[in-house]
């Protein structure tokens, strides 16, 4: 006979399915930012600006008072937004400059990396796009989705470090305390312009199950910054963990989880040479 299920166990039982269904199409959309045509895995070369300039196959980018400008290179067919353009001072907006520049089936965007410049090259046509087949995750465990509260820091901003060597102060609002494996931990995030807190973690698993360098996820906080939900079921490897090219945020120190997180993604699947 089939036992009766009183109306809070179904409500939390129906609670658990949209979390899961809420979580299995967030990673989906996290693993479309690696496979589309402008995605993560067509990053093919990444150009940091010497003595305030790069120079390209499609022209030259020039750090300069008004902005970056870009002169494109004789015989060249470059456009912005569909439109050609030879001689143009490119918008600027925080980390990246929303002007992208395209020639062919590449396409080429200035970014900013603790105070540097580089020129980010994306090809369509990039093998790795081809040879991607997703990413791995550990099943979805409601367990690892956490309260944590904030205690406010006096020190207003913490030093953001970079893979490729760079480091710039970056606000962060203080620790965030929580409980997990039956004991109280911390954790530090960095403030983002959007109102959103950054978390760059390392915990145990890192030593043989999830990426060897760090984990990643975003959180909300509440409008009075008291609380937030640590969500490690979104927690992700770096993007540079499949793409060298790229510049990742290195956990702060103080983010090391002396317990095991058996949530989000796991190590990342090799790629097929074939």
């Amino acid at each position: 006979m089939t036992p009766i299920r009183q109306p809070d166990e179904e409500r939390h039982l129906m609670d658990e399915t949209a979390y899961e269904a809420t979580i299995e199409g967030w990673r989906r959309a996290h693993e479309a930012t690696y496979s589309r045509e402008n995605g993560w895995l067509s990053q093919i070369d990444l150009q940091w600006f010497e003595d305030d300039q790069a120079v390209l196959d499609v022209g030259t980018f020039q750090n300069t008072e008004a902005g970056v400008r870009f002169i494109a290179m004789d015989g060249i067919d470059v456009r912005i937004a569909g439109a050609l353009t030879r001689d143009v001072v490119l918008d600027h907006a925080a980390q990246d400059y929303p002007d992208v520049l395209t020639a062919g089936t590449r396409s080429y965007q200035v970014v900013r990396r603790g105070g540097a410049l580089a020129v980010r090259v994306r090809d369509t046509e990039a093998p790795a796009r081809r040879r991607f087949r997703g990413l791995s995750w550990y099943p979805v465990r409601p367990e690892w989705r956490i309260e944590g509260r904030l205690v406010p820091s006096v020190a207003p901003s913490l030093s953001m470090r970079f893979t490729a060597g760079q480091e710039e102060d970056a606000p962060c609002p203080g620790q965030v305390v929580f409980s997990a494996r039956g004991r109280e931990h911390t954790l530090v995030p960095y403030a983002r312009p959007d109102g959103s807190w950054l978390f760059v973690f390392r915990d145990d698993s890192n030593a043989d199950e999830t990426c060897a360098m760090c984990r990643y996820f975003y959180a909300t906080p509440s409008v009075d910054q008291s609380r937030v939900e640590l969500d490690f079921n979104r927690a992700a490897a770096p993007i540079c963990a499949l793409v060298p090219l790229v510049t990742c945020v290195l956990p702060p120190p103080e983010n090391r989880l002396p317990i095991r997180v058996p949530a989000g993604e796991r190590r990342p699947i090799e790629e097929n040479p074939s």
